[in-house]
């Protein structure tokens, strides 16, 4: 698991992470060490969770837990003592389980710490060599092969990212709950935070698919893409759709017997039978409904 990397500024009002209220003690001019105390209290509670489970997210996931765990890999004259923790850092145990879920909502999903993406983006660089691009049909068994193979990937990532699966019974849980304070808002924060900085590197990745396969955003729904900054604006609306689709993927496969979501189909050249994840044929009729081919791109390659 990645470090968190802790505020640096002495701003009060800068440099704090996205799931982070300003507010918190530690926070503030000359309270660096206090902020950095906090981040490995923090990180301890990530460890904690990730190794036991969402159901630490109650009343088990405490302070006393996390400074016993920060001082495992401490020398004896580095270890925290409960003194310089309680009622300095936090002022309640409820704000410190909540600061703990919310940095698990942000830095289990984002992509500058997660692997998913790279792990993709590999596996589409994998199979261009396999790929007939220069032909419209191509092309299309082009986007129907990546997005399939893309979604057993993605799938295989997650399911071996411990944390990915804490994450997603965590925002379950959210879900489905019905109290509105200031922690469920925070949590929020958290989530949504992640979720647009996802979308923001995804749609690099997304929008070098479309003009691999010469696609562009269907204009019938996006309206014009014939400027640089329209294109984006249609691609981040199609990666969004697409990472809110597999959220709901996620959080579905988590109760799922292993192989339901299986179908062997004959959606390969002269009807070869395929293996298809229902997360990957989601992604392609969501994919082909809203792209279409890039008409301008083709004319240029004529």
């Amino acid at each position: 698991m990645s470090p968190i990397s802790p505020p640096t500024s002495d701003n009060p009002d800068e440099d704090h992470p996205p799931w982070l209220p300003s507010t918190r003690p530690f926070f503030g001019k000359r309270r660096k060490g206090r902020r950095e105390l906090a981040m490995d209290l923090i990180q301890a509670g990530l460890r904690i969770l990730e190794r036991d489970g969402p159901r630490l997210s109650g009343d088990q996931l405490t302070l006393a837990a996390a400074i016993n765990e920060l001082n495992l890999s401490r020398d004896d004259d580095k270890k925290v003592s409960p003194g310089s923790v309680y009622d300095r850092l936090w002022a309640t145990p409820d704000d410190y389980r909540v600061d703990v879920q919310s940095a698990a909502l942000y830095e289990w999903f984002s992509s500058s710490t997660t692997p998913q993406q790279d792990q993709i983006a590999a596996e589409v660089l994998a199979l261009l060599d396999e790929l007939d691009l220069e032909t419209p049909e191509g092309r299309a068994m082009g986007l129907r092969e990546i997005t399939r193979r893309a979604s057993f990937t993605s799938l295989e990532a997650t399911a071996a990212y411990r944390p990915a699966q804490v994450r997603v019974a965590i925002l379950a849980a959210l879900a489905a709950s019905t109290t509105d304070d200031e922690a469920t808002e925070q949590l929020k924060r958290a989530a949504r935070a992640a979720h647009n900085d996802t979308i923001a590197s995804y749609v690099e990745l997304y929008g070098g698919v479309l003009d691999l396969l010469k696609l562009r955003p269907k204009e019938s729904i996006f309206g014009p893409t014939d400027t640089p900054e329209l294109r984006l604006a249609a691609v981040e609306i199609f990666t969004r759709i697409i990472i809110t689709y597999n959220d709901g993927m996620d959080i579905r496969n988590q109760v799922e017997v292993e192989g339901t979501h299986l179908e062997n189909l004959p959606s390969g050249v002269d009807g070869e039978l395929k293996d298809w994840h229902h997360l990957g044929l989601g992604v392609w009729a969501i994919a082909s409904a809203l792209s279409e081919p890039d008409t301008g791109a083709e004319t240029e390659d004529r």
